[in-house]
């Protein structure tokens, strides 16, 4: 089975047994190969003293796992919180401390969203209709925080 995307619904339809078109080539390996670290800021430390510690030499992107709105109290309206946010220990002034980290060393920052239980904290915005809002929170988040996108 293959899936396809179709405005925001996961279809799903029979493969070919035809080889793709799009197979891996035969070459030389990627001269500029990825290496992406995820950081766990669902945990209670200091974040300001931990992004002193990150080695950034060889890392390409740095993923923050996980940072999700919070729970609607009830059906989510348009009214609802949307504010994104990690464990209370990854202050504003901490995740700016591993954002300017990682950007000295020429690394990208991502956000990871949906983990550690927050597929409940998506998901209710988009079962109320509300995926316009929460993208527009996401990228309000990204854009505040100096951030280049999301796993």
């Amino acid at each position: 089975m293959a899936a396809a995307v179709i405005g925001g619904v996961v279809a799903l339809r029979a493969q070919s047994s035809a080889p793709c078109a799009c197979q891996i080539p035969n070459g030389p390996p990627n001269p500029h190969p990825y290496l992406v670290g995820y950081l766990g800021v669902y945990k209670s430390l200091d974040w300001s003293a931990v992004a002193k510690t990150l080695d950034f030499t060889r890392m390409t992107h740095l993923n923050l796992a996980f940072v999700n709105p919070p729970l609607c109290e009830g059906t989510c309206t348009a009214k609802s919180d949307l504010t994104l946010a990690a464990n209370a220990s990854l202050t504003d002034d901490a995740l700016k401390a591993i954002v300017d980290a990682a950007h000295a060393h020429g690394t990208k920052v991502l956000i990871s969203i949906g983990g550690d239980g927050g597929d409940r904290r998506i998901m209710q915005f988009y079962n109320a209709g509300l995926s316009a809002e929460l993208t527009a929170a996401i990228d309000a988040y990204l854009d505040a925080h100096d951030i280049h996108g999301v796993d």
